[in-house]
């Protein structure tokens, strides 16, 4: 049996998955997305599955920085994917900066 994620695992998970379902219809040809705007897509969330295997609190400042940078540099283009809203409105919370080393 899995044991019970806590809210900013199950948080990272649901950005996954939403994330995923965007990049197959992208590849099926619903709607476009450009190369750049899908490398940092990518880049914004590739380190999740290694800190949820490690749990080592110093992804977090580098996942919040590439997801915030994702939703600012492509904040006029579609689609328009917010990483942040996603992790937040799954309910995740960032650490706050002063407790992160």
């Amino acid at each position: 049996m899995i044991a019970p994620l806590d809210p900013n695992a199950k948080a990272l998970l649901e950005l996954v998955y939403r994330v995923s379902i965007h990049v197959r219809a992208f590849s099926s040809g619903e709607g476009r997305i450009t190369p750049s705007q899908l490398h940092w897509l990518m880049d914004a969330i590739h380190n999740i599955p290694l800190y949820l295997q490690s749990g080592q609190e110093d992804y977090w400042f580098g996942m919040e920085w590439s997801m915030r940078h994702y939703d600012q540099h492509f904040a006029d283009q579609s689609p328009r994917i917010r990483l942040v809203e996603i992790f937040e409105e799954a309910g995740g919370r960032f650490p706050p900066r002063e407790t992160r080393q």
